[in-house]
C-alpha cells in the first residue's frame, strides 16, 4: 500500500482507484482482534496523522523529482 501510494504522490500513477485495483486482490480477510480494539482506536488517529504527514512529503519530493 505504501509503494502505490508513493507512486500516486509521485505521479507514477495518475488514477488511485484504477491503481488500487491492479495492486490488490484480496483472497483471504481477517476480523479485528476484539481484545484489541481500544488499541485499534487509540491508535487510529496517530496512524491518520502519519499518512497525512507522509503524503505531504511525498508531494514536495514529487515536485522536486518533475523540476530535475
Amino acid at each position: 500500500g505504501n509503494a502505490m501510494l508513493a507512486g500516486y504522490a509521485m505521479g507514477f500513477y495518475p488514477d488511485l482507484g484504477k491503481t488500487m485495483k491492479d495492486f490488490f486482490h484480496a483472497d483471504q480477510t481477517y476480523e479485528p482482534v476484539k481484545e484489541w480494539v481500544s488499541i485499534y482506536q487509540d491508535m487510529y488517529p496517530i496512524f491518520c496523522s502519519i499518512r497525512d504527514h507522509i503524503l505531504e512529503d511525498l508531494h514536495a519530493s514529487a515536485k522536486i523529482f518533475k523540476n530535475n
